[in-house]
């Protein structure tokens, strides 16, 4: 996977507009134009990947789940009930590792 976008650790502490509540194992980059937030959340890897202004494109996804995350775990993007639905920045998305073995069968058979 060929990219342009440069990648810039951000120092800790992170700095509070980028840090999601309650994580641990935290981990964050700039990705472009791109802000990328790596923990290990509820024992899975959790990545958020958010831009300032607009949405991030589905390439920007795929790149930071394939640059910042291992190559073996099967990731997936959650959406609650709407009761449930909690975003802290209106531009992010959040990837969540996927576990259960009958839905990682199923994403082999696409």
């Amino acid at each position: 996977m060929q990219s342009n976008n440069q990648i810039k650790e951000i120092p800790f502490p992170i700095p509070e507009q980028f840090r999601p509540p309650e994580s641990r194992n935290l981990k964050a980059w700039f990705m472009g134009e791109c802000s990328v937030i790596y923990s290990y959340d509820a024992d899975r890897h959790h990545l958020s990947i958010a831009h300032p202004k607009r949405y991030p494109t589905w390439d920007e996804i795929k790149e930071a789940r394939y640059r910042f995350l291992p190559g073996d775990c099967y990731m997936a993007m959650m959406f609650p009930p709407k009761e449930h639905w909690l975003n802290v920045h209106k531009n992010a998305f959040h990837l969540w590792e996927v576990k259960e073995l009958k839905l990682q069968w199923i994403c082999r058979q696409m």
